[in-house]
This record gives C-alpha cells, sequence and structure tokens, in this order.
C-alpha cells in the first residue's frame, strides 16, 4: 500500500513540476519576452549607433584626404600663392602677423571637405 501512495506522490510531483514548467514558460511569454526583446532592440540601437558614428569619422578623414588631392589637381595654392606676391608688403606683412593665409587655407580646405562630404551625402 505504502508503494503505491509513494508512486502516486511521485506522479503528483512530476505533474506538478510539468505544470511549473509550462506556468514558468507562459510567464516568460507574457513578460520575459517583453523584456527580452527592449534588451536585443537597445544593444542593437547602440551597436547601430556605434558603428555610424565610427563610419562617420573614418568618412570625415576620407573627404579631408579626397578634398587634399582635389586642392592639388586643381592648382588652388599656386594661384593663391600668385595673388599674394601681387600684395603690397606691409599689407602682405599684417595680413601675414594675423595669419590670414593660415586662416584661408583652413576655410578653403574646410569647404572643400564640406562638399566632398555632401557629394557622399552624409
Amino acid at each position: 500500500m505504502d508503494a503505491i501512495i509513494e508512486f502516486f506522490n511521485y506522479v503528483l510531483a512530476f505533474f506538478s513540476n510539468v505544470g511549473m514548467f509550462f506556468t514558468t514558460i507562459w510567464a516568460w511569454l507574457q513578460s520575459g519576452l517583453y523584456d527580452f526583446f527592449t534588451e536585443w532592440f537597445s544593444a542593437f540601437m547602440i551597436w547601430s549607433m556605434v558603428g555610424m558614428i565610427r563610419f562617420q569619422i573614418w568618412a570625415v578623414g576620407f573627404a579631408w584626404d579626397v578634398a587634399q588631392h582635389v586642392l592639388d589637381q586643381l592648382n588652388i595654392s599656386s594661384a593663391l600663392a600668385a595673388a599674394w606676391s601681387q600684395l603690397d608688403n606691409q599689407v602682405l606683412n599684417a595680413l601675414t602677423f594675423f595669419n590670414v593665409p593660415d586662416a584661408i587655407n583652413v576655410l578653403l580646405s574646410a569647404r572643400v571637405t564640406r562638399f566632398v562630404l555632401n557629394f557622399m551625402h552624409l
């Protein structure tokens, strides 16, 4: 008789564990699934944003290199040097004191780099 009772207790514990398993799965489907996809999507968004920022940093360097080649091909530096040589010495000294040639070089490089970035649709 004890063996029968023990067998039924074993069967009852088995079905109780199976019921608990399906209850846990159902609870996970109701709330854990949302949390899982929320975590996954946020990790994906972080990964994609970091990738986009890295790509944009690379694209700026690439666009700057292309802009330098464009400026070299157009011989703009020689045209600027020719224009500087036509200036009066006092004006040239004053502009050089305020680093105007460097400023023009930076602005020209920046504008051509911006043109290349716009050409790349970035």
